[in-house]
Order: structure tokens, then C-alpha cells, then sequence
């Protein structure tokens, strides 16, 4: 249970963060502490799955009704010939104890069938997890190269996006400016892209054609701490 506590820990620490995590981490400390917890987890989930199917596979051997059958036959028959047991009474015991192992043959096997289900699972949500993890990490600019903006304006330049794996644009050729120290409303229907034009001036994601830029740079050339500094993630 302590591996499994500690996983889903990480887990929704890691989801609680993630806005953090996109903007002032790189990826490697969160993402690797992660990975590590997923991999444990697991090696703990397929190394449990490896001993309970040995104990699967040996309780239904031994309790099918043929193993059974020929145990009684042999006890059986060592009894009556120390005139230990009698005959009738062998007879019921043969008839209960195949009997009481072939019902419990469906219980054995719908366990087994349960825990398989689970791990397949745990396999199916870890390599999703993976898949997002294995997204690249968006170019920054090298150590002392960003450039600092010379105000706090924004202004989208025939700014178009599309999310991954999508056919149809989010938006598309997307013009405006924003004065610095003034307010804008973004107002629109749900879906209209209101929350993705908000999240592409911190660099959530990078623009699919176009360019955003504030104080006059683009946004994918500014210092980190300087565009994390210019509009906090929502």
C-alpha cells in the first residue's frame, strides 16, 4: 500500500503544479521525479502480478477435479486397505470432494481474470502518461541570449494554433494589441479560444504561425523569468 500511497501522492502533486511546472521548470527534476515514481510502481504492480499468478496457476492445478479425483482414489484406497475407512463412506467423500473442487474452479479463475484486468490497467495509464511526458520541451533561448522587453505591451500578429493531433485551427490569423497597463476582456462563446489566447503569451503552448510579442520581443526569445514576470499563468 506504501507504493501505491506514494504514486497517486506524486501523482496529484504533480497535476496540482502543473501550471507551475510549465512555466518555471524545464521538466527535468519534476518529470524525472515522476517517472521514477510511475516506474516503481510498476515494477511493484508486475512483481505482485508475477507471484499471484504463480498462486493462481498452482491453486488451480491442484483443486481441478482430476488432481482431486486421484488423490481420494489413492487415500481412498490405502484406508480401506487397513480397514480404516469403509467403502459408502469413500464413495460420498469421492463424490463431495470433486464436487466441492469443481465449484470452486469459477471463483479461482474470476480472480485471476480480476487481477490480469487490473494490471492491464496500470499498464494502459502508464503508457498514456508516458505519451504526454514524451511531448518535447519548447526551445528556449540559450543562457544569457533572451531579450527583455521594453514595456509591458502585447500584441498577437497574425497569430494562428492548432493543438496537437488536431485537424481544424483554434485560431486563426489573429491580430490585436494591448496597451501596457490597461485592460482587455477576451468575450466570446465557449470554445472560442479565449482561455488558448491567454495561455499562448506565457508560452503554455508555441503559436503555429504567427508571433506574440511583448514590450516589442517575442515571446519565444524572452528571458524565462521576464515572461513569467509579464503575465501570470491563470
Amino acid at each position: 500500500m506504501s507504493w501505491c500511497s506514494g504514486a497517486i501522492a506524486i501523482i496529484i502533486e504533480f497535476v496540482q503544479a502543473m501550471p507551475v511546472v510549465r512555466t518555471f521548470d524545464s521538466g527535468q527534476a519534476s518529470f524525472g521525479r515522476y517517472q521514477r515514481a510511475l516506474d516503481d510502481y510498476l515494477a511493484m504492480v508486475t512483481r505482485w502480478y508475477r507471484e499471484a499468478g504463480f498462486a493462481a496457476r498452482f491453486s488451480m492445478a491442484a483443486l481441478s477435479p482430476l488432481p482431486t479425483l486421484a488423490v481420494l482414489l489413492w487415500l481412498g484406497a490405502w484406508l480401506i486397505w487397513r480397514d480404516s475407512l469403509a467403502f459408502d463412506h469413500w464413495l460420498a467423500v469421492l463424490l463431495i470432494g470433486t464436487g466441492m473442487a469443481e465449484s470452486m474452479m469459477p471463483m479461482i479463475m474470476l480472480n485471476h481474470m480480476v487481477d490480469k484486468v487490473k494490471l492491464s490497467k496500470v499498464n494502459l495509464s502508464v503508457a498514456r502518461i508516458q505519451q504526454v511526458m514524451a511531448i518535447p520541451a519548447p526551445s528556449l533561448p540559450a543562457p544569457g541570449q533572451g531579450q527583455v522587453p521594453a514595456d509591458a505591451s502585447v500584441r498577437f500578429d497574425g497569430v494562428g494554433f492548432r493543438y496537437a493531433e488536431a485537424d481544424a485551427y483554434a485560431l486563426r490569423d489573429v491580430s490585436f494589441s494591448v496597451p501596457p497597463g490597461s485592460v482587455t476582456a477576451l468575450v466570446g462563446p465557449s470554445g472560442a479560444g479565449k482561455s488558448t489566447v491567454a495561455r499562448l503569451i506565457p508560452r503554455f503552448w508555441d503559436v503555429t504561425a504567427g508571433r506574440i510579442l511583448v514590450g516589442g520581443v517575442d515571446v519565444r526569445a524572452l528571458q524565462l523569468l521576464v515572461e513569467t514576470g509579464t503575465s501570470a499563468p491563470a
